[in-house]
Order: structure tokens, then C-alpha cells, then sequence
């Protein structure tokens, strides 16, 4: 979402609140975080900026909320959808085949929603994965679609931080952080060793 033209979030919101957010003046310089503010000779020149909300504001989350509000209305009824920050999820509980079909329209609008507003799709980032009943057997094979680039299914995917499978065991999402929490005791204990030795 933050490759979203400025013009294009200001006339939209523009559109449904009334509001004129002056994003379109912004510039932005980079400057080598170890120099001092008077020293300019590893800074970059100033760019206009031209996609994106400004980070870190406080009205910046509202704008995006307000700039995504109708998404869920535009992907149609019948299909379920989340969305956290600029994450979606798409779930449809599928019981016959109209209701594949349901699921690949409402991701069809999903995109015909992001090109009508300029939002960039990752569609490298996007995946399917299925989630059933210890004992269920997943036998058909259905393949979805973002415009032309058929959609990766994989039987582990990471979101948020918690990694799922699809019985919902959550036995590699536990492993994970064991052995995370394994090797930070290690870290721990070696260092430990170090500082008796020295004291």
C-alpha cells in the first residue's frame, strides 16, 4: 500500500471525508545517522516524495483506514476478510464448488479494487493455504489466480509473528520457539562464562 501515489490518496480521501491533506508538497533528504546534524556531506539531496503517508504521524494510521474503509464492501458478500495494517485475508469455507468460485471473484475484485487506487499488490507475498479437520483429507487441488500469476499453496505460512499449519497444531510454531529460546540460553550461558572467568 505505501507505493500509492500521494495524488491519489488525497483525492480519495478528499472524496469521503472532505478533508485536503497537503501530501503532494513533502520532501524527504537521508541523512548517515553517525553525522551531525550541521554536516552535510553524507546527507542526500532532497526528493519529493510521491507515494506513501507520512510515517510516525497521528493522523497518518487514520488516513489509511479511511483509504482502505470500503475494501471489505468492494470484495463482495459471501467471502470473509481481514485486514491488520496493510495485511488481507481472504477465507471462504469451502463446501461446494460455487464456493471456490465465490473465493477467486472476491480476490478478483480485490485486485480490480487495488488498480482502480493505484495500490501495489505483492503478489509474491500472497499464498493459499487450506485449513481442514484432523483426519480430513484434502484431495481436490484448486488453483487461484492474482490477474496472471497463479497463487503459491503452501502448508505452513507465518503471519504476525505465529506460524500456522493446516490442522491448526501449531507443533512448528512451537519447535520454532523452542529452539529459538534454546539457542538464546546458549548465547546466555557462554557469555555467562566469559564474566565468571574476568570477574
Amino acid at each position: 500500500m505505501l507505493a500509492t501515489p500521494t495524488t491519489t490518496i488525497a483525492h480519495r480521501l478528499k472524496r469521503k471525508t472532505g478533508l485536503r491533506p497537503n501530501l503532494s508538497d513533502r520532501v524527504v533528504q537521508i541523512r548517515h545517522p553517525s553525522v551531525a546534524p550541521t554536516i552535510s556531506i553524507l546527507s542526500s539531496k532532497w526528493v519529493k516524495v510521491l507515494s506513501g503517508i507520512p510515517q510516525g504521524s497521528v493522523l497518518g494510521p487514520l488516513s489509511f483506514i479511511i483509504f482502505i474503509n470500503d475494501l471489505v464492501e468492494s470484495c463482495g458478500e459471501g467471502v470473509n476478510i481481514y485486514l491488520f495494517a496493510d495485511d488481507a485475508k481472504v477465507y471462504q469455507h469451502i463446501l461446494a464448488d460455487d464456493d471456490e468460485i465465490k473465493l477467486q471473484a472476491c480476490v478478483d475484485k480485490f485486485v480490480k479494487w487495488a488498480e482502480e487506487w493505484l495500490v501495489e499488490i505483492n503478489y509474491s507475498k500472497c499464498k493459499v493455504m487450506s485449513i481442514m479437520h484432523r483426519g480430513q483429507r484434502f484431495t481436490k487441488d484448486t488453483v487461484y489466480h492474482m490477474k496472471d500469476t497463479v497463487l503459491e499453496k503452501v502448508d505452513k505460512f507465518k503471519d504476525l509473528g505465529v506460524l500456522f499449519d493446516p490442522l491448526l497444531l501449531f507443533d512448528s510454531h512451537i519447535s520454532e520457539k523452542i529452539s529459538k529460546a534454546y539457542m538464546m540460553l546458549g548465547i546466555i550461558k557462554k557469555n555467562s562464562l566469559v564474566l565468571q572467568i574476568i570477574a
